[in-house]
């Protein structure tokens, strides 16, 4: 399944969101942070749509650094590509593969539920609900 790819900027004027109405975020905010921010309960929303969010920026929009919370879809959908890096989950997932393979690793995708419910096991295993 091909995803629209899309600027923040496309992004943000196609929901009308006004990225200095964002949360101040720390600047180069630390690994155990950023964690702790994604799987917090309750989980952040999507800036653009309000879902449950699964991946988290930070960008400054020129006012300082502002946290992007981005739901599955829109996360994906915004992620820049590296040079020579394959732009469809399949080719995506050609290359993980035969990397994986290169490694005696089983490969094994797991869907925006799936990735939910570990978020959800690991904020019980913190305490939080």
């Amino acid at each position: 399944m091909a995803r629209e790819r899309m600027t923040l900027a496309k992004l943000f004027r196609r929901h009308g969101v006004d990225p200095e109405m964002l949360p101040h975020a720390p600047p180069s905010p630390p690994d155990s942070l950023v964690r702790t921010r994604i799987t917090q309960a309750p989980l952040q929303p999507c800036a653009a749509c309000g879902e449950d969010s699964s991946h988290i920026l930070v960008r400054d929009f020129g006012d300082g650094p502002r946290w992007v919370d981005l739901c599955w879809e829109h996360g994906w959908a915004t992620v820049e590509p590296a040079p020579r890096m394959p732009t469809t989950l399949e080719g995506i997932l050609a290359d993980v593969r035969e990397v994986a393979a290169e490694l005696g690793l089983e490969l094994r995708p797991i869907s925006p539920e799936e990735f939910q419910e570990m978020a959800h096991r690991a904020r019980k295993r913190r305490g939080q609900p």
